[in-house]
């Protein structure tokens, strides 16, 4: 059939000879040829396009009104993505990463893409971008204060590996010190060729001196 009229903007139906304003339910219509297909293809940039079931057309980008992402596994405008993609609100699309770009981090309770991790969870600076619980599988630390997964714990923080936390005092079962030459908590305070350092169980740190009354 001849291609239908563009103003006011109508569809062809390959099924008749019709031009509809709207497509029929399970059609979609395609800007480009201006007919109404089952699934929309992909634009001649290559860019993706989704069937978009609000509006019965093809679109680049879902309705941010109906919370819907572009998922390219079916082309579709869905509600809650395939498999395990998260929904990323920077694009309005089903992503297996979330952006560093704005930096989004994979929150794995409501499976979108978030500014903010939840409570109790850690935002990891690694290439996957997930909201962890436990920072010890990248062999970093939680820092609570940053609420990210860092190597190397803040001012006054130390690392602790029974943990994996950044923390202001180190634990003393198990019996651990702080130590400022490795920044994390130790069983046994260094030493070196000209220099020691002593257990101090009060502050729970490891120190040159000992404090009044104490000896090393």
């Amino acid at each position: 059939m001849a291609r239908c009229p563009s103003q006011p903007l109508t569809f062809g139906l390959n099924s008749s000879t019709a031009c509809v304003p709207r497509c029929p339910s399970n059609l979609f219509g395609d800007f480009e040829s201006q007919t109404c297909l089952s699934s929309c293809p992909t634009a001649n940039n290559s860019e993706y396009r989704f069937a978009d079931p609000v509006s019965q057309t093809c679109v680049f980008v879902c309705p941010i009104s109906m919370n819907l992402y572009g998922d390219t596994s079916n082309f579709s405008c869905v509600s809650t993505c395939s498999g395990t993609q998260l929904r990323d609100n920077s694009t309005q699309r089903c992503v297996s990463v979330c952006p560093s770009k704005p930096s989004y981090w994979a929150d794995p309770l409501s499976f979108n893409c978030v500014y903010y991790c939840p409570s109790t969870y850690f935002a990891s600076n690694q290439t996957d971008r997930l909201c962890v619980q436990n920072c010890s599988s990248y062999s970093t630390y939680g820092d609570i204060n940053a609420k990210t997964c860092t190597a190397v714990c803040g001012y006054n923080y130390w690392a602790d590996n029974s943990t994996y936390l950044c923390v202001d005092r180190c634990p003393s079962t198990p019996d651990m010190y702080a130590d400022n030459t490795t920044k994390s908590c130790v069983y046994l305070c260094p030493k070196g060729t000209n220099w020691t350092t002593f257990a101090d169980s009060t502050t729970r740190r490891c120190v040159t001196e000992c404090p009044s009354g104490y000896f090393g």
